[in-house]
């Protein structure tokens, strides 16, 4: 059996780990995090749950110090490029970029650089395992937006991502009314810095709202493969049209080589 259809058939991994995660809160983020590791060999990967993904992303932002350099994609939605924007009042160096050529992007001396795969706007893509690479090498950290995919279409910690975030939980959920955020990550003291953020703040999901989560994601691979199938039809319908010049849809290795089996069989 595959790792994704192992993820998505259990009735309770809360089980299998420890009678003393029975929360939905604490199912909820056990759940995300074996999605996002399903491909990870020896796993080490955990989850933490946030009441928005306004709430999640505030607490990535404040990792940042006075003086550190961030550089974000430029095509990232409004609510990320208020947040990122905002740090400019504690001294923060907030770079919007333009990720699609990355021979021009100046890695040097950043502390965090923030994607989104692909982005929502135009479904650029970038190539997350070498954006990935020169982070590290650079010394910052790489935060990669899954809210798009999933990670039934795209696992970025596989790619070398240090984080991965949910600023919406609609696709993952299947409701795009739950005030829900999510990161997960390999690292177990970024985990903890948050953490200790999100609870300060009041941050974390009620149970209903992780336990609706949990029923949402249960029908994950039904409709994220209907969505790809009827996404890949349509685009090859417009390519074929007289009057459309251009059209943004990654399909396949060669444009969107961080996509899994699921996403690359699904048309991306």
């Amino acid at each position: 059996m595959r790792p994704m259809d192992e993820v998505l058939r259990f009735d309770s991994l809360a089980v299998t780990a420890g009678d003393h995660l029975t929360s939905p809160l604490a199912q909820l983020e056990l759940r995300i995090a074996a999605l996002e590791g399903s491909g990870l060999a020896g796993r080490g990967v955990s989850a933490l749950a946030f009441n928005s993904g306004r709430s999640a992303l505030d607490a990535l932002a404040r990792l940042l110090r006075p003086d550190d350099r961030v550089l974000v994609q430029s095509e990232v939605p409004s609510v990320t490029m208020r947040i990122f924007a905002g740090l400019a009042e504690f001294d923060v160096i907030v770079e919007f970029t333009d990720f699609s050529d990355l021979e021009r992007v100046k890695f040097e001396g950043s502390s965090l650089i923030f994607l989104e795969a692909p982005s929502s706007a135009t479904l650029q893509t970038v190539d997350i395992a070498r954006v990935a690479r020169v982070a590290h090498d650079a010394g910052a950290l790489l935060i990669v937006d899954n809210s798009l995919l999933t990670a039934y279409g795209c696992r970025p910690l596989e790619s070398g991502a240090d984080a991965v975030v949910y600023s919406s939980a609609a696709a993952l959920t299947g409701d795009s009314s739950l005030p829900l955020g999510l990161i997960v990550t390999r690292s177990e003291a970024l985990l903890e810095k948050l953490r200790v953020h999100r609870d300060a703040v009041g941050a974390r999901p009620n149970a209903q709202t992780s336990g609706s989560a949990l029923r949402g994601i249960k029908t994950l691979a039904v409709r994220l493969t209907k969505q790809f199938g009827a996404a890949s039809d349509l685009a090859l319908q417009l390519e074929a049209h007289p009057n459309i010049r251009e059209l943004h849809h990654p399909r396949g290795q060669s444009d969107a080589p961080y996509l899994t089996r699921e996403g690359r069989e699904g048309g991306g």
